[in-house]
């Protein structure tokens, strides 16, 4: 079994067990300390990767020797890797859990939705209301970058604003914000911790100087593709405005900004390259395990019956009488039957049904899914290319012609194999992507505002000097 190194073996040790090295802030700073980036000899603050961490190594997991996984580079890269393009790009919201982000397991990216949070929602639900927190405020460090509460604005916003008529009240929605603010912030440092890696994975042996400039070179890419590609194709479309100076204003009224925005799509960008080079794509499924899984979810591949019909009805609500719907459908029923009119013009001509601009044809549908009993009755016993009866129901009059139909049955594993090996697949690669993420987390030193939601992590007041 042999064993890849990680983007960090080279890296100066830094125990993790050591914290920050504090100074204290210039005069008139709103915290007595703040935290020293820590950064190779030579390498200015302001452009190295910050990336503090004891060395380690990843062994190959199972499944990997079947396809292909990039090795970090010893020395700088000589061309940078490519950014992800803009449809493989992770979304800012999901439907997380919050006990799923916080471990972590969401593997795309995105942050816990506000369905996730309906105790801050419910009126009727005792909540714990937490500290009130300014945009500026400080919430968690991550290696030696802070987070504010104003940098998860681009996750919570949106949520709230979408919320809007289940919120009664400022007050309830300020509890649901702060609440929020804590459910998604496991998460956020995850993705924080991810960005940080990438930065170091890319670094390798470089000198200061190259390190300096490949990262400038990926920021700019990074940036040029939020501005050209993301914002046009989502912030624009999505907010419903037609240019920057626009969309800002639009944002500043959500109570968010085009810099957080850019901020957090930079973070997912480099995150998401990180696990990319790291985790596989796809993996490997013996057929036993295909066919072992067939079996234990047989049930899943069963096919009730379906059918393509044509329909004339005549509504009860559209006349003044039963006894008149019932002479007008049977009106119907003779010019086809008798008349040898093609059902579909006299549908399009005289049907009061729903697809009767469609000839009265209606689309494949399986076999009890209508609400109509008397109606999936007929359909799926009528022989093929025959007109019922009339038929009678809460709606009013109807006559039927089957079309197609096709009889209920279970998929062979032939048919199916494929989505098979791309549900374990994507089972396997999830697992794997959680692993890392973890791995990443236990490098990068976490102080938080509470760090009973991430294991490892340390009171924030440690790092503040509160």
């Amino acid at each position: 079994m042999g064993y890849a190194q990680t983007p960090w073996q080279a890296a100066p040790v830094v125990p993790v067990q050591s914290g920050p090295a504090m100074i204290p802030f210039a005069a008139g700073q709103p915290s007595q300390y703040r935290v020293v980036e820590l950064t190779p000899p030579g390498v200015s603050s302001q452009s190295s990767p910050k990336f503090p961490g004891a060395q380690q190594v990843l062994p190959r997991t199972p499944g990997e020797a079947s396809g292909t996984r990039q090795e970090p580079s010893q020395s700088a890269p000589a061309n940078l890797p490519p950014l992800p393009s803009l449809a493989e790009l992770p979304q800012v919201t999901g439907n997380n859990s919050p006990s799923e982000s916080a471990s972590g397991t969401t593997g795309n990216g995105s942050l816990v939705s506000f369905q996730s949070a309906p105790s801050a929602l419910d009126p009727n639900s005792p909540i714990r209301v937490l500290a009130d927190f300014a945009a500026g405020q400080v919430v968690a460090i991550v290696g030696t970058e802070r987070i504010l509460a104003g940098d998860l604005a681009a996750v919570i916003e949106p949520i709230i604003i979408e919320n809007k008529n289940r919120l009664n009240g400022q007050a309830q929605e300020d509890v649901a914000r702060r609440t929020l603010l804590r459910q998604v912030l496991p998460q956020f440092v995850e993705m924080k911790a991810l960005e940080q890696e990438f930065f170091r994975d890319m670094a390798g042996t470089a000198t200061p100087d190259e390190v300096k400039k490949m990262r400038e070179q990926v920021v700019s890419r990074a940036t040029r593709m939020f501005y050209d590609r993301y914002v046009p194709a989502e912030l624009f479309k999505k907010y419903k405005v037609e240019g920057l100076a626009e969309l800002e204003a639009e944002l500043q009224n959500r109570g968010m900004s085009l810099g957080i925005m850019k901020n957090h799509f930079l973070t997912q960008v480099m995150g998401s390259q990180l696990e990319e080079k790291y985790v596989l794509e796809q993996y490997e499924i013996p057929p036993d395990e295909i066919l072992a899984y067939y079996q234990e979810n047989i049930d899943r591949w069963k096919v009730p019956a379906r059918a393509k019909w044509r329909q004339l009805t005549v509504r009860h609500d559209r006349h003044a009488t039963r006894e008149e719907a019932l002479q007008r459908i049977e009106q119907l029923f003779n010019e086809v039957y008798l008349g040898g009119k093609p059902f579909e013009a006299v549908a399009r001509d005289s049907s009061e049904g729903y697809t009767a601009a469609e000839g009265g044809l209606y689309d494949w549908t399986s076999q009890k899914s209508l609400k109509s009993a008397a109606l999936d009755q007929a359909i799926f016993s009528l022989p093929l290319r025959h007109l019922s009866q009339l038929i009678e129901d809460d709606i009013g009059f109807h006559v039927v012609e089957v079309v197609q139909r096709e009889d209920a049955r279970t998929q062979d594993m032939a048919e199916i194999q494929t989505e098979i090996r791309k549900t374990l697949s994507k089972a396997i690669r999830q697992k794997k992507a959680d692993e890392f993420r973890k791995k990443i987390l236990v490098r990068v030193p976490v102080w938080t505002r509470w760090p009973e939601d991430i294991p490892g992590s340390r009171p924030l007041e440690e790092a503040l000097g509160e």
